[in-house]
């Protein structure tokens, strides 16, 4: 007998997340408003016991969540791709396993899906919030598709961790880039939006944790090097025109100043004004 297929499939890609993190993250899932959902969660091959603990917790508690786990580290990008390919419902939301979604954040999202077909990619405004819970910063990016697509030349318009798409559409294209290790979000919906329409929500429905172990604190330069890589490859397929290397050349310029350098800037001139300097300042 067919099982029926949920309307949503929820994927997470986890690697020794703090347990705290993790079991927040999970249970944000699981007690949406919308339940018609599976969960598959990702284990890449953690070396942290706790994290096969937690995640068998709340599988044996909770019939949604499946969990895969990989025999070697595969990265981000090969994990996600991986979950795409056993994921059945019609709409595919992301969580990154140390963020945490608001409880209507699902039923919000779906609701918007089914009412505008023509849009494929669905983000929302987020809260940055720190280690300790603390809002930080706010991510508040583009919301109507023609200005999303304006902007995106100049910049990720998406907090990867508030999207849901159809899945069909993003299979159709691939998934994500396995050559990609970071910023594979960015080059999705740089394909995607070359014949799609995407928009964000005005709602803040997701809180995006950085901390001092975040990809995007401590593999900054390496980011930075796959932007660079992104808008190259996307350049040359026609996915972008050549007047975003004014964007990019910034991109290029910032990856060239040393680390040292940017940490004494963002600890003077920029104290205060980023979340990486807000971080920095308890590190003294």
């Amino acid at each position: 007998m067919r099982m029926r297929e949920p309307e949503i499939s929820v994927i997470m890609s986890v690697y020794n997340t703090p347990p705290a993190f993790l079991e927040a993250s999970i249970s944000s899932i699981l007690s949406q408003s919308f339940e018609d959902f599976e969960f598959i969660v990702v284990d890449d091959a953690s070396s942290d016991d706790d994290v096969k603990r937690v995640l068998d917790v709340y599988a044996v508690k909770d019939a949604r969540l499946k969990v895969l786990r990989n025999r070697e580290n595969l990265g981000l990008t090969r994990s996600l791709n991986r979950a795409l390919q056993i994921a059945r419902g019609r709409y595919v939301a992301r969580q990154d396993s140390d963020d945490v979604s608001l409880p209507d954040r699902l039923e919000k999202q779906v609701l918007f899906m089914r009412h505008r077909p023509d849009i494929v990619l669905l983000g929302t405004r987020g809260y940055i919030i720190d280690e300790d819970d603390r809002i930080i910063g706010r991510w508040e990016p583009a919301l109507v598709p023609s200005l999303i697509r304006k902007k995106l030349l100049r910049g990720n318009q998406f907090l990867h961790t508030s999207v849901m798409f159809r899945r069909k559409t993003v299979l159709e294209l691939g998934g994500y880039d396995e050559s990609f290790r970071y910023s594979q979000d960015y080059d999705l919906w740089i394909r995607l939006l070359r014949r799609h329409n995407a928009a964000n929500l005005p709602d803040y429905l997701v809180k995006h944790r950085i901390n001092r172990e975040s990809v995007a604190f401590k593999r900054e330069r390496q980011q930075e090097m796959n932007l660079l890589r992104i808008w190259i490859k996307n350049v040359r397929r026609g996915n972008m025109p050549p007047e975003t290397a004014v964007y990019f050349s910034r991109i290029l310029v910032r990856y060239l100043v040393p680390m040292e350098a940017r940490t004494f800037l963002r600890r003077t001139l920029f104290r205060g004004r980023s979340y990486r300097a807000l971080l920095l300042e308890t590190d003294r």
